[in-house]
């Protein structure tokens, strides 16, 4: 693998990772506007799968 496509798939991780922070801060708006606190109040958490 070439350095191009290290930094091509740094570049794309980085994209998704600023997508990710963007769709994060929207959410807590949103919930927060809904559930009438700051949306730094907000917390989002992953429930792990059953197995």
């Amino acid at each position: 693998m070439g350095k191009g496509n290290t930094l091509n798939e740094n570049s794309s991780l980085r994209e998704l990772l600023n997508q990710l922070v963007n769709s994060e801060h929207w959410v807590k708006e949103i919930v927060a506007a809904y559930l009438g606190v700051k949306p730094e109040q907000v917390v989002i958490t992953v429930k792990e799968a059953d197995r």
